[in-house]
């Protein structure tokens, strides 16, 4: 019996094109549907409540699920879920779909492991890896020492705010939010396979400093793939994955988010247990999907590192104002996340609608070094950004 892929993910493009790449036919719950996902996928469904954890509770995309599951009784195939992000703040409601069918995905224990700071930093400490002082008492922190408000489960970094008082009166008795040691230093991630005994390196990036927005300055905006040339560096995060993968016993594709400090001291500051957006910068040297699949079964793959010549990198274009427009000017090849229009309220017109401070598309682009890739973002960025300005004088 064949089996299909249901990708359920804030944005399923990536694993989309991966899965297309490995021969694999899939349908895919997101929130956006863009253009690029749905040419990679037989069906979609765009999902806009508040949390994409809480789909089923939705009768629309309830609804799809159904015919998902009777098309595949219909066809003689099995269909099975691919959990992306978006399930952080809510882990549990991966449970409830395994009702419905088969999953792959982290279980509900160690995705609450990753996410949870306090528990995860007194066990790494363990295995003398660094992790920035956490706590949810504010009071912990001496007065002139600078700290992070973070909030529990959340992605993407726009969460994240610099201690002010004014924020602090918000947020000093909510239990969503911890606060956190400020480690200043280079922001990077790691790409690694994982099948909870070891780990395998699939690539370090440099996160691109987010510029777009003043109020966001952590924002995930983009990154950059850097070459391991210092083999003590490599091997230290060699260790750091796969400590992290015994610890929480991570399977599949995953990421971690570090910083390293200006003494060059290694500080992890998030564990993405589920494909993380930079893994697509290394689809081209292997089929990603399959291996995330081959890992829940307990394989490991081998890996060829990526190209050591050529550097990749991409960058997430954000709406400054609300865009509300029946067409979108034409896109170069080198953007992907292209938006899809959707019908208006009264379902009478097919309409672009982007609210100020959503992702707009993607931009890439290539080079021998990491200057090279990143000036040639900011170039793309600012070209995408004068498009969309021509659309809202409109």
């Amino acid at each position: 019996m064949s089996v299909e892929y249901l990708i359920i993910s804030e944005s399923g493009r990536a694993l989309a094109a991966s899965a297309k790449n490995a021969g694999y036919e899939v349908s895919v719950i997101d929130r956006y549907a863009d253009r690029d996902t749905v040419a990679l996928s037989r069906s979609i469904h765009r999902y806009e409540g508040l949390h994409l954890a809480d789909f089923l509770n939705d009768i629309e995309s309830y609804s799809y699920l159904q015919k998902l599951i009777k098309y595949s009784v219909k066809s003689g195939s099995n269909i099975t879920a691919i959990i992306g992000s978006g399930f952080e703040k809510r882990p549990e409601q991966i449970e409830i779909i395994r009702k419905y069918m088969p999953i792959i995905s982290n279980s509900v224990k160690t995705i609450n492991l990753a996410k949870d700071p306090m528990k995860l930093g007194k066990l790494l400490a363990k295995k003398s890896i660094n992790y920035p002082f956490s706590t949810i008492n504010k009071n912990d922190f001496c007065s002139e020492k600078e700290f992070l408000i973070k909030e529990l489960g959340a992605m993407g970094g726009g969460h994240v705010s610099v201690n002010s008082n004014s924020l602090l009166r918000k947020t000093l008795f909510d239990k969503k939010y911890y606060y956190q040691e400020y480690i200043k230093g280079t922001v990077c991630s790691v790409v690694f396979l994982a099948n909870q005994k070891t780990a395998q390196l699939i690539g370090i990036n440099e996160l691109i400093k987010p510029t777009q927005f003043l109020t966001k300055p952590f924002l995930y905006e983009g990154a950059v793939t850097v070459n391991l040339q210092d083999k003590k560096f490599s091997d230290e995060i060699y260790r750091i994955i796969t400590e992290v993968t015994k610890l929480s016993k991570l399977s599949g594709l995953c990421g971690i988010d570090f910083i390293i400090n200006k003494s060059g001291i290694i500080y992890i500051i998030d564990i993405n247990p589920r494909p993380p957006a930079t893994f697509e910068l290394y689809e081209d040297e292997g089929h990603l999907f399959q291996n995330h699949l081959d890992c829940f079964q307990g394989r490991l793959p081998e890996y060829i590192p990526h190209n050591l010549n050529k550097l990749k990198g991409h960058a997430i274009y954000y709406a400054k104002k609300d865009i509300i427009a029946h067409s979108l000017p034409s896109f170069p090849d080198w953007v992907s996340d292209i938006p899809a229009p959707k019908k208006s309220k009264n379902n009478l017109e097919m309409k672009y609608e982007i609210l100020a401070g959503n992702p707009v598309c993607t931009i890439y682009a290539e080079g021998v070094s990491t200057t090279e890739v990143k000036n040639l973002l900011n170039q793309r960025l600012n070209e995408i950004e004068l498009s969309i300005k021509s659309i809202n004088k409109l």
